[in-house]
């Protein structure tokens, strides 16, 4: 594409040993942080592997526990959920 090589990785299992289990030798490139920027702004998530990378991802390791991620997604169910029954209520009145 445009001159250069470019490997697409679709397997979930595939994306999750690169960008985790393989993440110090496998290095962002910064392209992801650019598609992404309108959705999560200034994030770090698919920025370059850099210091300032390293030192915002241990800043906020806390939150990526299996527990504590487990508790988010319950969270987020139970709001989507009562948001769902929300606006059926609305549909239904209107």
């Amino acid at each position: 594409m445009m001159g250069t090589v470019h490997v697409i990785v679709a397997d979930p299992i595939m994306v999750q040993d690169l960008f985790i289990t393989k993440n110090e030798i496998f290095d962002k490139t910064g392209t992801f942080e650019g598609i992404f920027s309108k959705l999560l702004h200034n994030s770090f998530l698919f920025s370059k592997g850099d210091a300032i990378w390293k030192a915002k991802r241990k800043a906020c390791a806390h939150a990526f526990y299996k527990e504590r991620l487990v508790l988010m997604l319950e969270l987020l169910k139970d709001k989507i959920e009562g948001d769902c029954n929300k606006w059926t209520e609305q549909i239904d009145r209107s």
